[in-house]
């Protein structure tokens, strides 16, 4: 029922170009910032992919009607967005890849980007210095080439912000989900090297220059 409920409430929209309800888009992006509510983590990313698809339906409605906030976003990950929600969200994403590479095969613990997902949300600059703190040991475990690629992309992400807007605790809107995704989808495709006897770091371009 409450899929059949969703789908008629959107159905407007698809086929009529109505507005996208607004609450659906709060709800879908408050149920994407709590990951740990989800035992299965394919059922996780169904639901961030979801809220993203909802955010970016809101910002291009806005950018029809030519309001300030409007925006057009693209599919895959865009380096030039300056808006601080979609950078916290770019950050996030490399701080859990940044844990999670370290683990061993098969291991499925919480890593800290996804424990504080949800405050991190509210309170962005005073909990990414928590989650800041909290993976310097996994940067510690990986070989230098590996180190110095994500002190380089937390460098070259950090340095786009305004610098209000990242010392800033206002809470962050949609677009974070949508950074964080695109980032996740980008580190998805680099392989950092822990140990000698693991596979080599990819050094192609698509690689490197993330």
């Amino acid at each position: 029922p409450m899929l059949i409920s969703a789908f008629d409430r959107l159905s407007p929209c698809i086929i009529e170009g109505a507005t996208i309800p607004r609450d659906m888009v709060r709800a879908a992006v408050i149920k994407a910032s709590n990951p740990l509510a989800y035992e299965d983590q394919f059922n996780y990313y169904r639901v961030l992919h979801i809220a993203c698809s909802l955010v970016k339906r809101l910002y291009w409605e806005k950018k029809q009607r030519n309001e300030e906030e409007g925006v057009v976003f693209k599919m895959e990950l865009d380096r030039n967005i300056t808006d601080r929600s979609y950078l916290y969200g770019r950050l996030l994403a490399v701080a859990e890849k940044v844990e999670r590479v370290t683990y061993e095969k098969g291991e499925t613990r919480i890593t800290n980007a996804e424990r504080y997902m949800q405050v991190f949300s509210r309170s962005p600059f005073r909990t990414w210095t928590i989650i800041w703190n909290n993976i310097q040991p996994y940067m510690r475990q990986l070989k230098p080439a590996s180190r110095e690629y994500y002190k380089n992309l937390f460098g070259e992400i950090t340095a786009l912000f305004q610098y209000d807007d990242r010392i800033s605790n206002a809470a962050l809107n949609g677009k974070y989900l949508i950074g964080y995704d695109c980032q996740r989808t980008v580190l998805q495709e680099y392989k950092p090297k822990l140990k000698p006897d693991l596979e080599e770091i990819k050094t192609d371009d698509t690689g490197m220059e993330e």
